[in-house]
């Protein structure tokens, strides 16, 4: 089958007629869109518009050419553009790089010199960073680095960018850049990348300048700590030392820094070690052991630079440094280690010896202690769980127990009721664990059913560890358990013979002291009434004898009270001269009687007032100046006061009697001796009397002595510490007699010394003489004279005086021995203004001297001052009404007539009962209570009376009683009496307390001249 050919168009020609005129127009603008499009000239696209639409077949072909070839020509050239402008590009991001490898390598220049300031760092990269980034000038820069700043942005203009400087994670500063202009908003990544290289540059340095500085202190800080190291150490390269620090330059002997650098170990070393090997073998040894990588440690001999050797442990160490090998090396002295660790191993043998026969004495110990064990009569048990353990023989033989029975059974055993030996154990545990050794006497049960008592100690093995249990020792003790009640039941018998002996003491105190008391009192006013001299004699002796006996039964009673510890040592206040006037009153007529001169030395400078026990030292006081009276046969007797070398008060008393010998003096202080038994019988004496002196003084902290010598006198003393008191009232002396004179003639001089010391510390001038031809002519504002002279005595002294001077003699005060009514009218009648008593007190003594120097009142004979009149306002105990309570007839009867005396109304009753009775029916002012009465003692009556509803319970009541022991005082204070008076008591005294409980003040202690110490006339007359 024939296919078909297609059907062919018949070619145009010129004849042909034209084409259809949209087709070709159509294509020409086609043409020229894609030419347009292809050349970019937009002018050939608007070119289409103008192909008209009839136009000449031909032109759209025509046209197509021409477009065509204008097309590729705008193609060639917009070719030609592209290239020259990427040209352009490539030129100027060559140019950039180049600017940004400048910078970079200003910036590696600026950071290079470690040295360099960071100021001038920073303007150079700022520079750097200005010519580089962008346009010249186009941006502005602020660096911060390492705390220094430079800022070329201007004030007011925010940073366009900023990148951090980052040091070891840390941000140490910052790069910012901005544009002033503010044409720039945002930076081109290239130039980030630059910002990013400088700041990582930045940052390397400053990361390299804190490793050079670290380093830098790493080597300053090892330099001064081997420098400064108390060890000796040095650095050796190639054998021959490099460095070596103070420490071992001091260790051998050569100065800091020179010696031992540049030489070899073996040059300061001794030819060969100790050990015998070579110094310069060994070391190369030890070194090439050091420099394979071993620490070497071994001991080595040095030789300081004095040549001495120095043993020394040696280490060396090796390390690489910069290429080397150094060794290091450092020593320790060891001299004195090894003296030591040669001595240690010396002890160490010596202790293994020792350790090895101390070994055999245990041993042998262990031994001995069974063998004692197993003899000793004390039964032992070692306890442990509350079971015996082991014991030895000797305690089965004590508890009748078989010894195998004891072991492993309990102590509970031995006991009637269990319960007692837990308690037992209970108090053992509790000692033990204290580390106490248990100790009790307890009565147990044997093995045959009989009781015996025994006495049990308990050891705990160890207190810590109670479970190793403890070690018991029993033994019988039924012999001392019946010594032991033998001796409670005397001792019961002797604290009843000693109640026994107190109540004895007390009523032999009572009925003692109730006849002295008698006796006293009645010789007292006996010397009040008119007697002839040969009666009043008798008298005086009497009421010596009573008060010799009254001293008797005083030291018994207070050498009772010693014994039974019941003294009791007052502190109260007391005045200095108080004491020394009552202690000297009492022998001061005795002595005169004797024609013994009795001195009171007393220091002016002494406080006036004390804190101490005035009662007892008055005693000690008078038992001394006694004694010195009664040995003394001629001469003085002289009481000083003064402060001892150690501050404290001291009395002593010295006589010009017999003396002592060396025995005699170790015999004294004691109980019931005296020198000698000659002594006794000559002079008398029980022997108490130093003995409760020295008691007391112990009792009162203080010390009692005596110095003598044989034909040389004694000198007793007494040294207590006693606390002075200010005294605000007292008067300063030292002006009291300034700028007077007085004469003082005695032919005494310690007599005379002691007034004159007296006189001049209250500022007066004293001349002293031992009789009238040795004064001279001078004048004095007073003249003082002793009573008792040599011829001329003191009156023919005073005599003499008148008979020289008349009128324009001055006042004279007499200084007597005695006192009386005889020597106070022989005294008005030589002449003498006033008169004073030996010793006289000093505070009366200036007291008679000033008031002489007042206005006389006659010119032809000096009278002295009248006497002070009593204030007739004042209150008096005249017209008081007392009740006088005992029951002893002569004390009622001696109190009555004393009372009497003052004017007092009185009233008596025999016991107590008799006294309550009285009180309520009559009205009192006051009651002397006995304490010691029948029917009813004072004791209870006082009670009675105190318990009374009315206003009669409040009436003062006086212990006046013969019971002197302070357990009596205690009783009646504890019962209510106000006071509580001893007896026998002095009218003095007793006329002093009732004005004191009666409300009276006693009259002021007042100068007594001659007129008042007169009787008046009136009473003469009478008599």
């Amino acid at each position: 089958m024939t296919k078909a050919r297609p059907t062919m168009r018949p070619r145009r020609t010129v004849a042909d007629p034209a084409p259809r005129p949209g087709r070709w127009h159509r294509r020409v603008r086609v043409t020229l869109a894609a030419l347009a499009a292809v050349t970019g000239f937009p002018r050939l696209a608007a070119a289409q518009t103008a192909v008209p639409e009839h136009a000449h077949p031909h032109l759209p072909f025509f046209l197509f050419g021409a477009a065509l070839a204008l097309g590729l020509t705008a193609l060639l050239l917009r070719r030609l553009r592209q290239v020259s402008a990427a040209r352009a590009r490539i030129e100027d991001s060559l140019h950039r790089r180049l600017r940004e490898q400048d910078c970079l390598h200003r910036v590696f220049l600026a950071t290079e010199d470690m040295a360099r300031p960071t100021d001038d760092i920073l303007a150079d990269i700022a520079r750097a960073l200005s010519d580089s980034c962008g346009k010249p000038g186009q941006y502005r820069f602020r660096i911060r680095y390492m705390g220094l700043w430079h800022d070329d942005i201007p004030a007011g203009i925010t940073p366009l960018f900023s990148l951090p400087i980052l040091v070891e994670d840390v941000a140490e500063g910052e790069i910012a850049l901005a544009s002033p202009d503010g044409a720039v908003t945002s930076l081109p990544p290239e130039e980030r990348l630059l910002l990013n290289l400088v700041t990582s540059r930045m940052a390397g340095r400053a990361t390299v300048a804190r490793a050079i500085a670290r380093h830098a202190h790493s080597e300053d800080r090892f330099r001064r700590t081997f420098q400064q190291s108390a060890q000796a150490i040095g650095v050796i390269r190639d054998g021959i030392f490099t460095d070596v620090n103070a420490a071992a330059h001091a260790m051998l002997g050569h100065p800091p820094g020179s010696g031992l650098v540049g030489r070899r170990i073996e040059d300061i070393s001794p030819d060969r070690q100790p050990g015998g090997e070579a110094s310069h073998d060994r070391i190369a040894r030890l070194m090439a052991a050091a420099m394979a990588g071993e620490s070497t440690r071994f001991d080595w001999e040095y030789l300081r630079a004095d040549g001495t050797p120095l043993l020394a442990e040696v280490i060396l160490t090796a390390a690489r440094n910069d290429g080397h090998v150094d060794i290091y090396t450092a020593w320790t002295d060891i001299t004195v280690k090894r003296q030591a660790e040669a001595t240690l191993a010396a002890h160490q043998r010596t202790l293994e010896s020792e350790v090895a026969t101390r070994t055999e004495e245990l041993t042998r110990l262990n031994e001995e202690l069974g063998t004692l064990l197993t003899t000793a009569a004390s039964g032992i048990a070692l306890m442990r769980d509350g079971m015996i353990r082991t014991c030895n023989p000797s305690l089965a033989e004590i508890l009748l127990i078989p010894r195998d029975l004891l072991i492993g059974a309990s102590p509970a055993t031995l006991f009637r009721d269990a319960s007692d030996w837990a308690s037992l154990l209970e108090q053992a545990e509790t000692e033990m664990a204290q580390g106490h050794i248990f100790s009790t006497s307890v009565e147990i049960r044997r093995g045959d059913g009989s009781t015996l008592w025994i006495g049990l100690r308990a050891n705990a093995v160890d207190p810590l560890r109670p479970q190793n249990g403890a070690v018991l020792v029993i033994d019988d003790i039924s012999k001392q358990h019946q010594a032991s009640l033998q001796m409670a039941a005397a001792r019961d018998i002797a604290e009843q013979a000693a109640r026994l002996k107190s109540e004895f003491l007390a009523h032999m105190s009572h009925e003692l002291r109730s006849p002295i008391n008698a006796v006293l009192g009645f010789t007292e006013l006996l010397l009040d009434s008119p007697l002839s001299e040969h009666q009043r004699d008798y008298v005086r002796k009497l009421q010596g004898s009573g008060r010799h006996l009254l001293m008797i039964v005083n030291d018994v009673l207070d050498l009772s009270q010693v014994e039974a510890g019941k003294l009791r040592i007052e502190k109260t206040e007391f005045r200095l001269s108080s004491i020394v006037k009552a202690a000297t009153d009492t022998i001061a007529a005795a002595a005169a009687d004797k024609g013994i001169e009795l001195v009171v030395q007393c220091d002016p400078a002494l406080a006036t007032r004390y804190l101490g026990d005035p009662l007892r030292i008055t005693q000690i006081l008078m038992n001394y100046l006694t004694n010195a009276l009664k040995f003394t046969e001629q001469g003085q007797i002289t009481l000083r006061v003064r402060r001892s070398q150690a501050g404290r008060l001291m009395f002593s008393v010295s006589d010009t009697g017999i003396g002592l010998t060396e025995d005699q003096i170790s015999r004294l202080f004691q109980r019931f001796s005296q020198a000698e038994e000659s002594t006794a019988r000559l002079y008398g004496g029980t022997g108490l009397g130093l003995a409760i002196c020295r008691q007391l003084a112990d009792l009162m902290q203080g010390d009692v002595g005596v110095d003598s010598r044989p034909g040389q006198g004694s000198t007793f003393w007494i040294d207590l510490p006693l606390a002075a008191l200010p005294d605000a009232q007292q008067a300063p002396r030292a002006d009291m007699l300034a700028r007077r004179r007085f004469l003082v003639i005695d032919d005494n001089p310690h007599a005379a010394a002691a007034i004159a010391e007296h006189l001049r510390a209250a500022g007066a001038m004293v001349t002293l003489a031992a009789r009238l031809p040795d004064a001279g002519t001078a004048d004095f504002d007073a003249i003082l004279i002793d009573s008792q002279m040599p011829d001329p005595d003191g009156f023919a002294t005073a005599r003499l005086l008148r008979e020289r001077h008349g009128t324009a003699t001055p006042p004279l005060l007499l200084l007597a021995h005695r006192g009386g009514q005889e020597i106070v009218d022989r005294a008005h009648a030589a002449g003498f203004r006033d008169l004073l008593v030996k010793p006289a007190e000093p505070d009366l003594m200036l007291a008679r001297l000033l008031s002489m120097f007042q206005p006389a009142t006659s010119t032809t004979q000096p009278e002295p001052l009248p006497a002070p009149a009593p204030d007739a306002g004042a209150p008096s105990i005249a017209q008081r009404r007392a009740l006088i309570v005992d029951d002893n007839p002569l004390n009622l009867e001696l109190t009555g007539a004393l009372l009497a005396r003052h004017g007092m109304d009185t009233a008596t009753a025999t016991n107590g009962a008799e006294a309550l009775q009285a009180l309520l029916e009559q009205d009192f002012d006051l009651i002397l209570m006995d304490s010691q009465m029948p029917v009813m003692n004072g004791i209870e009556a006082t009670r009675r009376i105190r318990a009374l509803p009315t206003a009669k319970a409040a009436v003062p009541i006086i212990g006046l009683t013969g019971n002197a022991l302070d357990a009596d005082r205690d009783l009646a204070f504890t019962a209510g009496m106000t006071d509580y008076v001893v007896k026998p008591i002095s009218p003095t005294e007793l006329k002093a307390i009732l004005a004191r409980h009666l409300g009276v003040a006693p009259p002021a202690a007042a100068p007594v001249p001659l007129t008042a110490a007169r009787p008046p006339a009136k009473k003469a007359q009478a008599s």
